[in-house]
This record gives C-alpha cells, structure tokens and sequence, in this order.
C-alpha cells in the first residue's frame, strides 16, 4: 500500500519568506521511492507558492550562454602509443581510482563519465537578453513555476488533478534538468479515461535532477489538486512536498518564453470537453468486438472493464505454425521488474482488430540500461498516480529497437484476442496499442525502430489470423486529427491521431507506408509458408573447415546443429562476436593487427565498419560499457584496461586496472543494470565488479574445478549474464550468477575448438558457437 506524508502545513510555508525546502527523497533508511508528488493547487482551489514561483524571474540567469554537458575525462588516453601518462609500464600512471562503488559521476546521452560541470559561463557579448516581466509572464500563463530541484533522478513525470478538466484552451508546458542543460519545453496534452486521477500523458527523460512548469492561460480556473507527480516505482512510497528549492543550473532568461518543440500539440487542445462522447463512442465500439462476461450485457464498461471475459483459448494457426512473442524478442513484464503485487486490473479481453502507434513527449535521453527503471516509472504513472491499476499500452518499444510487454495479459493472450489497453480512448478495446519510447515530432525514426515496430505488429497480424490490408469493423472517430473521415472504417494500422485530437506519433507517421507494406509482406509470407520467422529456420550438422579463412558455425540451441553456418575474414585473423550496431543480435568481427572489420549480419560479406584501436600485440575485449546497447573495445595491457566506448578509431575513454596481470578475463553484466564490467577467473573462483573502476571484486563466486575454460552470458534470456564453463568436450551452464549445480549439462564440439558465445537470433537468448 502507497502512503503519503506531507512535510508542513502551508500556513508554516508563509514564514519561510519564499524560501524553499528540499525534503527528504524518502521516509526512512528503509523506505522505498515510489513517487513525489508537489502540490500546485490545493484541494480547495488555492494555488500554492510554488505555482507562482517562477513569474518573477529570479529562477533564471541573465546569460545565454551555458556549460554544454559534454562527457570528459580527466586525460585522454592515446592506445596507439607508449608515450602517455597513461601507460601502465610508466611509473607516473594516473589511471581512474575507486573503491568499486558507484561514483557520483553524471552521465551524458551516450551513458559516458563526465565530470561535474561548471557553473554557467558570462558571455560578455550576450548580456542584453530579451526577458519577459512578470506581468507578460501572468498576462500569458496562469502558473508558472521556478526551476524546481529533484534530489531522486527521475525519467518520468506528468501533472494530475483531483477530478474535472484543465482550462479550455489552456496547456500544460514541462522542460527538464538533465544532466547540465535545461531541455526544451514540451506540451503533455491531457489524457483521457473513463477511471482514475485527471492528467497529462506521462514525459519521458534520462536522469533528470529538476523540471520546471508552465501551463497558459485558458478559460477559467485551475482544477484543485493540480501537481507535479515525478514517478520511480509502482509499489514505493509517494513523499508528498509542499517546499521545493531551485536548482543550481538555471535556465536561460531568454527561453522561458520559447515555444514548445511539440507545439502543434497545443493548437489541438481540444476547445470543449469531449470525455463524455469518446467514453460513449468507446461503448458503441465495445459491442462488436468484446467477448462480454455472463454477468454483464455485451457493451458494457463492466463486461470490458470490471467482470471476467469469457474467451477461447483455440489459437489460430497459419500454415500449422502459431507465432510466438519471443520470436520477435518481445520481453516479458518480469523482464522490466514489473511488481505483479500493485496490478490491480483484471485482464479483459477483445476480438483483435488493428495496431494503434504511439509516441511519447520528452527529452528522452535516457540510456540503454535506464529503459527498465523508465517502464517502471509509466507502470507507476499509469497503474498507482492514475489509479489505472496497470500500464496503459500493450508493448513499448525503445529507441535501442528493445521491444517490451506492457499491459498485463498482452503476451498471453488468446491469438485472435487482445488484452484491453488504456492508451487510445476511444478505440481501447480490440486494438493492440505499441508505444515508441521517444518523441519524434522534430526527427525521424530510425531504421531500428521502424524494424522493431514492423516485427511487433506483424507477429500479432499473424497471430490472429488477420489481415492487415482487410476492413475492420472498427471506425475513425468523430474528434480526430487524421486526414482520415469519422466514421470511415479505421485502417489496421493507426497513428493515435487518427482518433484523437492529437499530433502522436509525429513523424512516424509518415512511415505508415513503409510499415504497412513490410508487415502485408510478413503476413503473407506466414500465410504461404514461405517466411523464415516466425518457421523454424534450417539446420546444419558438423561445422567445416576452410584452408582459405574463418569459419563460422553458430547455433540457436544447445547441440552442434547450426543455422548460421559462414565465411569471414581470412587464415590469420583473430574472430569476435558482438552487437555493433545495437540491434539485439551478436555478429562477427575479425581483427587483423590493431585493424577492425566488423560485421553487421550472419552472412559472408564486406566489413559494415573498420577502425583501428590499440597496438597489433595488445589483448582485446568487447562490451556495452556504456549501457546503449552496442559493444566497443576495450585493450588489456597486463592488469590494465583501455576502454573505449565508441565504435571508431580515436583514444581511450576511460582506464582502469582489476586483477592481475595472469587473470583471465571475463566482461559480464553482474548485476542485470544493462552495462557491462569485468570478472577475472582465477583457479575456480570468479571476482566480479559490478562498476567500470579500478577497485576490488564485488562479489566472489565458486564454480567449476581449476583448469576450466570459463564464459559469460544470458543463457536463459535473463537480464544479467550468468556462468559457464567447459571442461573438455561438456559445457556446464547455469542460469544464474551462483555456485552450485550446472542447470544444463551438454556436449559440444571438440576440446581444440573456439567457442563463441551470442544472441543470434535476436531472441535475448545467448547460446555458443564454434569458429574454425
């Protein structure tokens, strides 16, 4: 159960003479973070301080110019040579110290170490700033707060209110701190549903340590109980503020007034309040598509919301093959650490009909290793804030090309059914709502993200039977921003804006060609039997050998029958596997001296990218340091290693040392936070660091005998690696990072044979290969 405490009453506020007091993050040592809420209109309709903190300007600089948030290091550190501070053979080595404990180090867009930054700098030509007073500021804006500091980092926020709606025509405006820089401001339009607490879409950032509000000025008065809900976990505790202090990185005078970068959004803003017709409209839609429970008439809110829907378990096969989720790598609730215990909506199920895509408002910097921590903050927003009782769309997809399950039952569903979401009133029920982790209203999407979504909505198309070129009995709304007619019927494919008064999903929606053909195709080829997924794709016995290069044998499963069997590089060259490109599969690289030629795919081919990095005699390991999903080098010059965290030529990042000199090394991630560290393995006993840092082992675990041949990986999809070794021709596996017992025991290959460890199939499943 969530549990609130407010700090002081407001009568008490007014003596502290507009000073602002930062509470505690939580209630106790103990205390979990579930959220922080900050009262901006009381209950009874009184605004607080904070709501007006920001009109008088003093929560921003008088200069324009400010420290850019670069990642920097304290010496660059060139592996070509011998001749820098740097080298561990010199007596003057300054390499990074620690203690093996996470640091106090912020982390830039790409996850890099940076130091702290600098106070904002004078720009002596840029003084004369164009500001706004404070009563152009009121004239426009009916709240308008100062840049507010967060202790807790957070990714996701919103604004919520006791009940009714915002202002007509007014817009709720937010930008946040994120690591030095203030980003811009964006719109979070209103978000209707039928159930829960009034509020905005939720906003997406990284770490963020401040945000700032404004909300313009519309037609009447703020809802009571307006706040700013920041949200971290759905079964922590909620610490309601009434004091808040400013941050120490003020924004720009000259950009409180800047328009938002979703500013279209707030020229939708709907002129009259349309929650009673869309939740009448969702009823009419209800009747042809919800399986209604025996207790409740067919239509009904309670038969789609409240009651348990009778459904059919028979599932639709096409060509004798019924799709899996996982063949599209789509992971589970549990993969995101989804608390099952603060879900309080019951599954209910509808006939599916169609996709509907969406984006979301946002900085949207956040990391690889940060998407778990930001579902968790929606599941949070939704389930708890909103009083939803679960996260509102079926699966997120982030910017990585990481495709996740969202709404309870989305996954488990009956093939032809879906679970039904909150993410497009009034076209909920019957529609499979896919949500991009990113706002693309000023870019465009990326190839991994339009493959993600491609392979997401073909396997449900295929799944149920449907087809994605056929009518659905599903219509366009009358409120809609889509060149589509009301009442037409809804293609299968939508953008959210083809049924609401929104722009989302921006500029993805000007995939929808592209999309639409490639999942026809995908359909069709599932339909006919030709496809290769989600079909079970060939097998070869035995891996060959070549007398003129490389060869690479790489399975799927456990035995010594490969489905990617391939040339690359030639007699000579060293062989490395790893996820260049951060599409989710591993895929060869040969080094040639200190030359790299990485490869982008399973196949025989010309290198997709070459860079040279360290000396032709250095040892060598792959890792996401970083946390964006894509492996980069690291040298190892006796117990030091020179990282980089880019895939191009250029000098080391960061450099450590752990171990010794005689170690062999392991890179692992230990902890499952999505970055990789170092192990070494030393007789029987594994020592791991759970941070890139000089330091000692975190951790020390016992498997195997002496003489082992150790590897690391997912080997059963779970989100930290895990063990194995081989002892001969047996591979002893486990699942998880312990001593004990192997959980799977195996032969492969021959004793004198490389092993390769690798998500091939792009599963989140690691399994070996052989490279002769």
């Amino acid at each position: 159960m969530n549990t609130s405490r407010t700090a002081a009453a407001a009568s008490a506020l007014s003596l502290l003479l507009g000073s602002f007091i930062a509470l505690p993050a939580a209630t106790g040592d103990d205390a979990k973070l579930g959220g922080i809420a900050i009262e901006l209109v009381t209950s009874s309709g009184v605004e607080t301080d904070v709501a007006r903190s920001g009109f008088d300007g003093d929560g921003a600089t008088e200069v324009v110019k400010t420290t850019s948030h670069v990642a920097q290091t304290d010496e660059t550190v060139d592996p070509f040579t011998d001749e820098t501070a740097t080298d561990p053979s010199s007596n003057d080595s300054e390499v990074e110290s620690g203690t093996g404990t996470s640091g106090d180090d912020t982390t830039d867009g790409d996850g890099d170490s940076a130091t702290t930054p600098a106070e904002p700098q004078t720009d002596a030509d840029e003084t004369d700033v164009d500001e706004p007073d404070q009563s152009e500021l009121e004239e426009e804006y009916a709240l308008f707060t100062d840049p507010i500091a967060i202790d807790a980092p957070f990714a996701v926020a919103g604004l919520t209110w006791d009940s009714g709606d915002l202002p007509i025509g007014s817009a709720v405006e937010v930008r946040t701190l994120d690591g030095a820089v203030w980003s811009d401001w964006y719109v979070l339009p209103s978000e209707d549903s039928a159930d829960g607490r009034p509020g905005t879409e939720y906003y997406i950032s990284g770490a963020s340590t401040g945000i700032q509000v404004r909300i313009s000025r519309g037609d009447g008065d703020l809802p009571a109980g307006l706040r700013i809900d920041i949200a971290y976990d759905a079964d922590g505790d909620l610490v309601a503020e009434d004091g808040t202090e400013t941050t120490d990185v003020l924004p720009a005078a000259d950009t409180l007034t800047d328009e938002a970068v979703n500013a279209e959004e707030a020229s939708l803003i709907s002129s009259s309040t349309t929650a009673d017709a869309t939740a009448d409209e969702e009823d009419v839609q209800l009747a042809s598509v919800v399986q209604p429970a025996s207790a409740a008439p067919a239509g009904s809110y309670a038969a789609a919301r409240g009651a348990s829907a009778t459904t059919t378990n028979a599932a639709h096969l096409l060509n004798g093959v019924l799709p899996m989720a996982n063949s599209v790598n789509i992971k589970s609730r549990s993969a995101w650490g989804a608390d099952e215990s603060v879900m309080t909506w019951t599954p209910q199920y509808a006939a599916f009909q169609g996709v509907i895509v969406h984006h979301t408002a946002g900085s949207n910097n956040y990391t690889q290793a940060q998407v778990p921590s930001v579902i968790k903050g929606i599941y949070r927003y939704h389930a708890v804030t909103r009083g939803w009782g679960d996260i509102g769309y079926n699966v997120l997809i982030d910017k990585y090309g990481g495709r996740w399950e969202g709404r309870s039952g989305t996954l488990s569903a009956p093939a032809s059914k879906m679970v039904i979401g909150a993410h497009a009133v009034p076209r909920n029920s019957g529609t499979m709502g896919v949500s991009v982790m990113g706002l693309y209203t000023e870019i465009n999407p990326s190839t991994t993200v339009i493959d993600a979504l491609v392979d997401v909505i073909a396997w449900k198309f295929v799944a149920a039977g449907v087809d994605p070129n056929s009518t659905s009995p599903l219509t366009v709304p009358a409120s809609n921003n889509s060149p589509l007619v009301g009442g037409t019927p809804l293609p299968r494919i939508s953008g959210h804006k083809d049924v609401a008064n929104t722009a989302c999903p921006g500029n993805i929606y000007n995939y929808f060609g592209t999309i639409r053909s490639q999942v026809s195709t995908k359909y069709k080829a599932a339909k006919s039997g030709t496809a290769t997924t989600p079909t079970t794709p060939a097998v070869t016995p035995g891996c060959p050998t070549s007398s003129t290069g490389k060869v690479l044998c790489l399975g799927n499963g456990w035995n010594t029958t490969f489905n990617s069997v391939f040339q690359y590089g030639v007699a000579g060259d060293e062989v490395y596997v790893g996820d260049w490109n951060g599409n989710g599969q591993d895929t060869p690289v040969v080094r040639r001296g200190a030359t790299y030629y990485f490869r982008n795919s399973l196949s025989m081919g010309s290198a997709d990218k070459v860079i040279t990095y360290g000396k032709a005699n250095d040892a060598v390991v792959f890792g996401d340091w970083n946390g964006d999903g894509i492996d980069t080098p690291a040298v190892r010059r006796g117990n030091a290693y020179y990282i980089r965290t880019t895939l191009s030529s250029g000098p080391a990042n960061r450099v450590i040392t752990f171990g010794r000199a005689d170690d062999d090394v392991l890179v692992g991630d230990w902890n499952g936070d999505g970055k990789d560290t170092l192990a070494v393995h030393r007789g029987n006993a594994f020592y791991l660091s759970n941070t890139l840092a000089t330091g000692k082992a975190e951790r020390i675990v016992a498997y195997g005998t002496v003489g082992d041949k150790a590897y690391a990986g997912k080997f059963n999809g779970q989100r930290g690696d895990s063990l194995a070794v081989r002892r001969g021709t047996t591979l002893y596996v486990t699942n998880t990072l312990k001593g004990g017992q192997a959980d799977r025991t195996f032969s492969y290959g021959t004793a004198s044979e490389k092993i390769v460890v690798g998500d091939w199939n792009r599963n989140g499943t690691q399994t070996f290969g052989i490279v002769h």
